[in-house]
């Protein structure tokens, strides 16, 4: 996981263009914030307002300054995406995959055909070939 997160640390497209846009991404937030701040009645909508102005005058003007604000904020990025990525996961396993294993196993359904037959001289499945052409042409 660690080696990972590295790798794309390392990859981190750190040019002026890419910390313009996230300049003008975060400009863009804090106005928003700022809004929905008056909108509400807050007394801190200001602050927001002066951080989206000094997002938009940094991104436009001063891009290299957001150098180490936008390599911190992707650090956190890189290990929230890393950690949410394996919860969902085992939250998909846990909740799809586990019930249809524990409902197949209750009805004894085997999808993999596992049974051993002391008797059978193989386990291959004899495939019958189709000689109907038209299958071709609807291959899903």
């Amino acid at each position: 996981m660690l080696n990972d997160i590295k790798k794309e640390f390392a990859e981190l497209d750190r040019t002026p263009r890419a910390l313009r846009n996230f300049g003008l991404l975060f400009s863009g937030i804090f106005s928003i914030a700022a809004a929905v701040m008056v909108w509400k009645g807050s007394a801190l909508w200001t602050a927001a307002a002066a951080a989206a102005g000094m997002a938009l005058l940094a991104g436009l003007a001063f891009p290299r300054a957001l150098l180490y604000p936008y390599v911190g904020w992707m650090t956190f990025a890189l290990l929230v995406g890393s950690i949410m990525t394996r919860l969902v996961l085992a939250a998909v396993y846990f909740v799809v995959m586990t019930p249809i294993g524990l409902l197949l196993k209750l009805t004894g359904k085997d999808m993999l055909d596992r049974k051993i037959d002391k008797n059978a001289n193989t386990y291959w499945k004899r495939h019958e070939a189709e000689t109907d052409l038209k299958r071709y042409t609807r291959q899903f």
